[in-house]
This record gives structure tokens, C-alpha cells and sequence, in this order.
């Protein structure tokens, strides 16, 4: 019977080659963006690659994964900006300063400004995963304190509030990052 099982040196390699490509390719003034490469009138036409792409949430998936070099946990300050992803119901998909904020396209995938609960997730868990990478003061000495942490928690679960009864007040979130 064969012996099934991984070459860790082969995977290793390629782990590291991702992890610089990612780091040379896609980290772009203080964030890693989202390469578009179709035009949203016409999709046959792939997009400039000189054009501006705008900051995404997704832009925090890297994290999740230890991709990013150390030093570049700056970006988390963006979560609490409110010209950038800072919203009362949650975090937006883009940010609000860009034009095409919240844009009107014939179709249903819009990643343009809507509050998407599944990215924000994938956010909250990058923010975890700096944290238990580099430790609570990675996040905190100019940036996410354990206290706008927990508000970002719950503001991400308050459009998700149910209701079950007329007469019955909202399930309050009671997480804590502490």
C-alpha cells in the first residue's frame, strides 16, 4: 500500500512565493486592494491596470492568512474612519469617499458600499488574527482598543437583531475582546 501524505517543503515554497507576490503586487498606499479586470458597462473590456483601485473590506483577507509583512497592521485604523469604512449599521464594502460609492449597476453582486455581513466577518477574524499573531498592543496603541473592537463586533451584529415577539426589546450583543 502507498504511503499517502504532503511534501511540506513543496508547499512551504509555494506559501512563500504567494506570500511576497501578494506583498509586492497587491499592497498599495497603506492597504491591499482589489484588482478589477473587467469593466462594469462593458465586460468584454478588461480595465487599465494603471487605474486606481479603490480601498475594499476584503482588503483585510491577507491578514487572516499571515500574508502581511509585520508594520503594516496601520490599516485597521481605517475600520473606525468614518470617510472611510465606519458605518452606525456596520462596515461598508468600499470606501465612502470613492466614486463609485454605492454606484448603480444592473446586477446583484455589488460590492460598491453595501454592508456585506460575510465580509465583515472575514475582517473581524483578520483583526483577531493580528491580534493573537502580534499581541493586544499591535491593535492598540493609536489603533482598535479592545473596547472599539467589542463596538465593532456589535455594531456588525445589530442590523442581524431579531425580534420574535412585538413586546420584546432586541437581543443586546455581548461580546467582549478583553
Amino acid at each position: 500500500m502507498k504511503k499517502v501524505g504532503f511534501d511540506n517543503e513543496k508547499y512551504l515554497k509555494k506559501h512563500e512565493f504567494l506570500k511576497n507576490f501578494i506583498n509586492e503586487n497587491l499592497f498599495e498606499d497603506g492597504f491591499f486592494r482589489a484588482y478589477h479586470y473587467y469593466d462594469d458597462e462593458d465586460p468584454t473590456k478588461a480595465k487599465d491596470k494603471k487605474q486606481v483601485f479603490p480601498k475594499e473590506l476584503i482588503g483585510f483577507i491577507p491578514f487572516m492568512f499571515d500574508i502581511p509583512e509585520k508594520g503594516r497592521e496601520e490599516c485597521f485604523d481605517l475600520l473606525l474612519d468614518d470617510k472611510c469604512f465606519y458605518n452606525e449599521y456596520g462596515l461598508t464594502s468600499l470606501e465612502k469617499t470613492n466614486e463609485r460609492f454605492l454606484y448603480e449597476v444592473n446586477h446583484e453582486c455589488l460590492w460598491n458600499g453595501y454592508i456585506w455581513p460575510y465580509a465583515t466577518t472575514q475582517t473581524i477574524d483578520a483583526c483577531a488574527a493580528v491580534m493573537n499573531r502580534y499581541g493586544n498592543e499591535i491593535m492598540s496603541n493609536e489603533g482598535l482598543t479592545p473596547e472599539q473592537r467589542t463596538e465593532q463586533v456589535c455594531t456588525h451584529c445589530k442590523p442581524e437583531t431579531r425580534i420574535t415577539r412585538i413586546d420584546s426589546e432586541p437581543r443586546r450583543c455581548s461580546l467582549s475582546f478583553r
